[in-house]
């Protein structure tokens, strides 16, 4: 779901709701009513996710609208987007990362 998926954004990058609305320009409430689901998602605030955290609406859309979403838990989308992030500083660097090192070691041992 879309409002798990921006909130595990949010919390990876350890920025407070209250952070990020004054960031967006947003009240708080706002926000957190948001991420709770009790209000939709406007493109707008979507955006505002996207530029703030450099991820791209499209990749925010397509790791909420994975097929399989119903079935994670928040740990599994939390390491869906760390691992995200985590590749895109591998391009930057050109080689993994420890973490990435160590993300792949953990999901081939299962």
């Amino acid at each position: 779901m879309l409002k798990d998926t921006i909130k595990a954004i949010r919390m990876i990058n350890r920025v407070g709701n209250r952070e990020l609305s004054l960031k967006l320009h947003y009240t708080q409430p706002y926000i957190s009513q948001i991420e709770n689901g009790t209000r939709k998602i406007t493109p707008e605030v979507l955006e505002g996710y996207s530029s703030e955290f450099n991820i791209p609406v499209y990749k925010i859309l397509e790791i909420s609208n994975d097929q399989d979403i119903n079935n994670y838990d928040y740990k599994e989308l939390l390491m869906e987007i760390l691992i995200y992030y985590m590749s895109k500083r591998e391009e930057e660097l050109g080689e993994p990362s420890k973490v990435m090192k160590k993300i792949n070691n953990k999901f081939t041992q299962k």
